[in-house]
């Protein structure tokens, strides 16, 4: 969870970041600070509390949330817009190491009708560890059952937050994060919100929601890539 807090000259989104071992998550917290991206809110530093906590900082994005641009209606005529900068904003963790780990509509403003941006960074973790935070529904079934995890599990995210936007609902009935419905159920789903969604990308979308990690695109590029063919 985040908090906003008064700054010297400007307010800044404040985050507790959680991992089970301090010295990593320092560590992983530097990572991300460093991360320069127009799809991610900006770094203003750490904060280590007398007793242990660890806090990072980031600019204060102001904008709705991508829930609430879901809930209007708005983000499903602009869904390949907020996907495409989405991809690569997850890209600029990845090729740092990292997953965000807790991709959901919550943690991405929109700070323009369709420029999404990444926020709350307390969950990111390094690649190849075991994730302590998810949220159930958009979190892979690695990361439910404890698994280390990498830059699929954004993936899977990803994929969930398109099908979200397209369709307005969860891709299938979710049984403990775990989706119960079949692939022909959600091209049948996508096909029926959006007639004209070309092959090539409706089977980008589905291959990120496959169960196994092996399965998804190999990179948030590969969707980015389908989109632009588009």
């Amino acid at each position: 969870m985040g908090a906003h807090q008064r700054a010297v000259e400007h307010e800044v989104f404040v985050a507790l970041v959680r991992s089970q071992t301090p010295g990593w998550a320092q560590r992983e917290a530097l990572a991300a600070a460093r991360i320069v991206h127009p799809c991610v809110a900006r770094s203003c530093g750490l904060f280590l509390e007398p007793g242990g906590d660890l806090y990072i900082a980031s600019e204060l994005v102001e904008g709705p949330t991508l829930r609430a641009a879901i809930a209007s209606g708005s983000a499903r005529a602009n869904w390949r817009a907020i996907v495409g900068p989405l991809a690569q904003g997850l890209a600029a963790f990845h090729e740092a190491g990292l997953v965000f780990c807790d991709l959901k509509p919550e943690n991405v403003v929109m700070k323009a009708e369709d420029w999404p941006v990444l926020i709350d960074f307390d969950a990111t973790a390094r690649s190849g560890s075991r994730p302590i935070a998810y949220t159930a529904g958009y979190a892979a079934p690695e990361q439910i059952a404890g698994e280390p995890v990498d830059h699929s599990a954004d993936i899977y995210a990803l994929g969930v937050l398109a099908f979200e936007m397209i369709t307005g609902e969860m891709p299938g009935a979710v049984r403990g994060g775990w989706f119960s419905n079949g692939q022909g159920h959600w091209e049948q789903a996508l096909a029926a919100a959006e007639p004209t969604i070309p092959k090539m990308e409706w089977a980008a979308l589905l291959r990120a929601l496959a169960n196994a990690a092996a399965g998804r695109p190999d990179s948030t590029k590969e969707i980015l890539h389908a989109l632009m063919e588009q």
